[in-house]
């Protein structure tokens, strides 16, 4: 039903003719020029003129409002401020003050920085001054009111024509103004009865519209109560659980707190652990540098006792080999001698060797022979510094693990490490090359091998070194060689042996028998086999020394195993190191 007369308001609305609202239109504009009223002024509209001296009449021509503010521009040369306005309104409107005492109280509050300002027709500022005494400025008063009350009786017939003028020229402005305003309500009166017709449908739907809101702001209300009601339910759910967080945030707390307390316990129990721990660790330092400070004593004893009988034995070996020597050497030569009689041969055809000729020193002539195909000695040293890193990593070349030199030679090896400050020490069988070594103020003596490492206490060396060596012993000796070095050597000491390379073909056939006291070549794999089998760890075989200028270099089939049988490296290395005792910590580098 609402909507119905909702829709029959907007029919009768839309009922018009195109005529009628373009005739309402013109209505409109011509109304809209008829409503242009002008504005309506009772005072004189120009402002003061801009001056340093006024008339008094210039001034008591404008009223109220406008007095004060042209008299403010007057006087000051700027418009009053909204206070000012107030304050000078107030004083104005209540009777306490006059156009004149306004116009004297600017006048005598103007600025020292202003140009003073004259009013022609005030009176004197002395007779002003003396007109505020107590009770001459009174009676003062009082003459010049009396005085003045001619000029007042005018200036009253003055004002009552002034106001009759006044009140016709409302009159005159109202007829003015009126006479359009009832011709035009005449004219649109069919109009305002349409207009009044359509703010009644208007009405209309607007009280249909409002049935609609009351409806509306009830559902609204039902909405908001279940809403509110639900915000309650969860406050009461927010409650219960802000109640069970500060629960358990208080046995958090609780359990924080007895893990704090546990955690002080254990630092206490650690800190008297660490202060045991360290209290033990110091007497074991203490224990051990006094057990090491006994054994260097002892060791060292014991090194002299065995140099002192070392150089006993040698002494007595040498006499004993120089008369076996000697009684060989006649033995020798009365079998020769017998065997040249039996096969007919003369004493100048008889085959001798030279190791029994009497007379013949082997010794300076193996000297000689190092001398002339072992190289310069600056180039053997070069050589062998490769080795150093294995010596410092082992660590070995200190007074408790000394470096031994077997076949020592002409003391390359040894010269090298005295340069680097590692102790170290050589043995070599050939006197001549052990008395070059001494002269060179290297530590050298002449012995046996295997007979000197047999002298020598477990554990007592920390690296054992042979270049060049190995290749001129027979099996049995090689294989006592190898038992003698693991035995003398401390856990983690180094061993190092070097030989020629029989995979280079050329040192294999032939370089190698250049030397006419070498037994065999080594192959590389087979002695690190022996070493394994020995019981020695971590062995390694390192290849030394190529050859430069291989014209095998090419990616040719072929060429790679040309170039190792015949340019391939001339020596190789094989080194391992003791096994270390179970219950050490370090390893082995």
């Amino acid at each position: 039903m609402r909507l119905r007369r909702v829709k029959s308001a907007r029919q009768r609305n839309s009922g018009k003719s195109a005529a009628e609202m373009e005739a309402k239109t013109l209505d409109d504009s011509a109304s809209a020029n008829l409503l242009e009223i002008p504005p309506f002024e009772l005072q004189p509209g120009e402002e003061p003129r801009d001056a340093e001296r006024y008339q008094l009449d210039e001034l008591l021509r404008y009223h109220d409002r406008k007095f004060i503010a042209n008299l403010y521009v007057a006087l000051r040369k700027r418009a009053p401020t909204a206070a000012e306005l107030a304050v000078a309104l107030d004083e104005l409107r209540s009777g306490r003050c006059t156009k004149i005492e306004i116009i004297e109280s600017l006048l005598t509050a103007q600025s020292d920085g202003q140009s003073p300002i004259r009013v022609a027709g005030l009176s004197s500022p002395i007779l002003r001054r003396v007109s505020r005494w107590p009770f001459v400025g009174y009676l003062l008063r009082m003459c010049s009111g009396f005085m003045r009350l001619p000029v007042l009786i005018k200036h009253q017939q003055e004002f009552e024509g002034y106001a009759l003028g006044q009140q016709q020229n409302i009159a005159d402005y109202l007829n003015e103004v009126l006479a359009p305003t009832v011709k035009r309500h005449e004219e649109n009166a069919p109009i305002i009865t349409d207009l009044s017709v359509t703010v009644s449908d208007t009405v209309e739907s607007v009280l249909i519209l409002s049935d609609s809101l009351a409806e509306l702001s009830a559902r609204h209300a039902d909405f908001q109560a279940g809403l509110q009601a639900t915000l309650e339910r969860l406050q009461i759910e927010q409650a219960q659980q802000a109640e069970s967080r500060l629960k358990l945030q208080a046995d958090l707390q609780t359990l924080t707190d007895a893990m704090t307390a546990q955690d002080q316990a254990l630092d206490k129990v650690r800190q008297t652990q660490a202060e045991a721990i360290a209290a033990q660790q110091e007497f074991l330092i203490q224990e051990e540098n006094l057990i090491v400070e006994a054994q260097k004593v002892v060791l060292a004893e014991i090194q002299e006792r065995l140099s002192e009988q070392l150089f006993e034995n040698q002494q007595n070996r040498e006499q004993s080999i120089s008369q076996d020597r000697v009684r060989l050497s006649s033995v020798d030569e009365t079998s020769a001698r017998r065997v040249a009689a039996r096969a007919g041969a003369t004493p100048g055809n008889e085959a001798i060797d030279s190791d029994q000729l009497p007379g013949t020193d082997l010794d300076s002539l193996y000297a000689a022979f190092e001398e002339r195909f072992r190289g310069p000695r600056d180039v053997v040293k070069e050589q062998l510094a490769v080795y150093l890193p294995l010596l410092i990593e082992a660590p070995a070349g200190t007074p408790l693990r000394p470096v031994l030199d077997v076949g020592c030679g002409r003391g390359e090896w040894l010269e090298l490490l005295k340069e680097k400050g590692v102790h170290a020490r050589g043995i070599d069988m050939n006197r001549v090359l052990v008395n070059q070594c001494t002269a060179r103020g290297l530590s050298a003596t002449t012995a046996d091998a295997v007979d000197y490492l047999h002298t020598l206490p477990e554990n007592s060396l920390g690296a054992v070194t042979a270049f060049h060596l190995i290749e001129h012993l027979p099996f049995r000796s090689l294989i006592e060689l190898l038992e003698e070095t693991r035995r003398v050597l401390r856990p983690g000491g180094l061993a190092i042996f070097e030989t020629p390379n029989p995979k280079n073909l050329v040192v294999g056939a032939c370089n190698f028998y250049s030397d006419p006291t070498h037994q065999r070549p080594l192959f590389p794999e087979a002695l690190q086999f022996l070493l394994e089998y020995r019981g020695f760890a971590q062995v390694q075989v390192k290849y030394l020394h190529p050859v430069e200028a291989s014209p095998f270099q090419q990616a040719e089939p072929g060429a790679q195993a040309l170039d190792g049988w015949f340019y391939g490296p001339r020596d190789f290395a094989v080194i391992a190191y003791k096994r270390r005792m179970q219950n050490q910590k370090t390893c082995v580098p």
